[in-house]
């Protein structure tokens, strides 16, 4: 499969509506994730100067 018929199946997925609201989903939960580690480390007493 070269890259010119890999584009033109990928390209119809990504453009699909679906697809966007999965990746916006995913976006979303990361965010979540991240704020909850970043949260239960300051916690933990992991202060540094540099985060706020």
């Amino acid at each position: 499969m070269n890259r010119s018929n890999l584009c033109s199946f990928i390209l119809p997925i990504i453009s699909t509506e679906p697809f966007f609201f999965f990746l916006i989903a995913l976006i979303k939960l990361l965010s979540i994730k991240f704020s909850i580690l970043f949260s239960s480390l300051k916690q933990k007493g992991f202060r540094s100067k540099t985060l706020t």
